[in-house]
């Protein structure tokens, strides 16, 4: 433990303590790990608490925000389709703000795609086919959507 111990910055050269009462807080997937020595460095040094998606969570969480079902049920679905996708499965938080099917094809483009496809590089023909079903998952029929039925596609 270093806390209340005096070192020099590297860079300014001032002096600094840590206080007692820091806490550092930090997230991490599986995906963001690069270097496995730094790594298991890491691990040995801070306490971890694993988090698994958590699919409860984002139903609740989302319809409390008041999304409504049509964007809650595609939503709902794309995650279980990532979950099943990615070795550890993929993290709920990232639909957080999800609020319409703008937002959830934002998410798709934005954060999802480039990971998949690198996750499933050796698997083309599974990639091609998520990749259609989430598509598919967010185009808006807007006759359907006029006529209250767009649920069809959820």
């Amino acid at each position: 433990d270093y806390r209340d111990q005096e070192f020099t910055l590297a860079i300014s050269g001032e002096p600094t303590t840590l206080p007692r009462n820091l806490i550092v807080l930090a997230t991490a997937n599986p995906f963001d790990r690069s270097v496995t020595d730094l790594d298991d460095a890491l691990l040995r040094r801070f306490v971890v608490i694993m988090m698994e998606p958590d699919k409860v969570f984002l139903e609740s969480f989302l319809k409390e925000k008041g999304v409504e079902n049509r964007v809650l049920s595609r939503t709902l679905r794309i995650f279980d389709i990532l979950t099943e996708a990615f070795p550890a499965g993929f993290g709920h938080t990232n639909f957080l703000k999800v609020e319409s099917i703008d937002d959830l094809a934002d998410v798709w483009a934005g954060r999802v795609q480039l990971g998949l496809q690198r996750t499933l590089f050796h698997d083309r023909q599974r990639y091609e086919a998520l990749k259609g079903e989430i598509e598919q998952l967010l185009q808006i029929d807007e006759e359907a959507e006029a006529a209250g039925t767009d649920d069809a596609q959820g």
